[in-house]
């Protein structure tokens, strides 16, 4: 078994009241983290990165949350925070350029090695003072901005946040040619495609006391395999960060849970990013608040990543992570109800499933049997 595991998604036939069985089952190694029990706290933040490469500089800052708490400096914060913002831009536009449109363009080809080195980019100007100033960094946000808009959106970030509703989401997609509004300009024609009525369950802001003692408890493992809170299997992702804005609001009025949703959600995510990254240079000192000891939640493109570890005389005891795929591919979770609600049988399911899976985007890869 390899240690990235997959997905095995399997449909069933449409019955009468429109719905279809769907068992999801995964190979993912949800304990790798048992790996550092017995390991001075100090190793979790250079193991973990290595163990999880997608998101590697998300594990590493939640690694650095949870052993060090608050004794974690505050310049060393902030760049590990940067560098979790450049890694989920990189993912985001990563997704976009390889998964909303068909075949594979010249420009595609020269923008792709720009996207893949985002987060080093970001650590070279990090790296050249060891401190972070709002000199050398924001030079590098200005062009992860010219990035999206010109290779995705066709216009600045925060001009994409600003819409508010659908009429100015349609005006958008008529006046631009760029690869976001030619694929949300299609989802449109079709109605938001493959919509379905089910009633979100987004992830609430949990107890973080709560939530590290259910993930270190004797049944601990079995959580983080397969996460239920209050007997509901949560979403995390995109959907959830982006759930209060506008746009959202709108589209999922007249949409419902789409396709043309979740494309929203993920671009207005990845248009926060430069704002983001702003507001955390600007930053002098993280507001002080009530953090429950040996716990990090840390937002990657993916949705939120949790650590918790235990410890004695500086040794791991346990250490154990819950990752947003486990959310979102529960077997009961947000994709289960989504697949169930698909229509067709053969190749069209199997492509309307892999377009569903892939938007709710797991961090492995996947095999669908229909």
């Amino acid at each position: 078994m390899s240690l990235e595991g997959k997905l095995h998604i399997a449909l069933g036939a449409s019955v009468e009241s429109g719905s279809r069985s769907v068992t999801i089952s995964s190979s993912r190694r949800t304990d790798l983290a048992d790996l550092l029990i017995g390991k001075p706290l100090k190793e979790a933040s250079t193991l973990l990165p290595r163990l999880f490469s997608v998101c590697g500089k998300a594990h590493a800052f939640a690694a650095l949350k949870a052993t060090m708490g608050r004794d974690l400096d505050e310049n060393v914060s902030r760049s590990a925070e940067l560098l979790v913002l450049a890694e989920n831009a990189r993912e985001h536009l990563l997704h976009i350029l390889l998964n909303w449109q068909e075949g594979n363009s010249p420009a595609q080809a020269l923008v792709l090695p720009e996207v893949m080195k985002l987060p080093s980019a970001f650590e070279r100007a990090l790296e050249s003072c060891g401190k972070v100033k709002e000199a050398l960094v924001f030079p590098v946000i200005s062009q992860l901005e010219v990035l999206i808009e010109d290779h995705v959106l066709g216009l600045k970030p925060d001009g994409f946040l600003e819409l508010e509703n659908l009429g100015e989401l349609r005006a958008y997609c008529r006046e631009r040619g760029e690869i976001a509004p030619r694929a949300l300009g299609a989802l449109l024609q079709t109605c938001g495609s493959l919509s379905h009525t089910e009633t979100l369950a987004l992830l609430p802001d949990l107890s973080e006391t709560d939530l590290c003692d259910q993930m270190l408890a004797d049944e601990g493992a079995q959580f983080v395999a397969r996460p239920e809170w209050q007997g509901k299997a949560f979403e995390t992702g995109p959907l959830s960060q982006q759930a209060s804005h506008p746009l959202i609001k709108s589209v999922l009025g007249e949409h419902g849970d789409s396709l043309l949703l979740r494309y929203v959600a993920r671009l207005l995510a990845l248009s926060s990013v430069p704002q983001q990254m702003r507001e955390v240079v600007k930053r002098k000192r993280e507001t002080e608040t009530e953090k429950a000891e040996g716990f990090a939640a840390v937002t990657t493109a993916r949705g939120v990543l949790f650590h918790a570890v235990s410890q004695e005389n500086g040794l791991i005891q346990h250490y154990r992570i819950l990752a947003p795929t486990e959310w979102n591919f529960h077997p009961r979770g947000v994709a289960c109800r989504a697949l169930s609600a698909l229509k067709g049988e053969g190749v069209s399911l199997e492509s309307a499933a892999a377009q569903w899976i892939k938007a709710i985007d797991p961090c492995v890869a996947f095999q669908i049997e229909v």
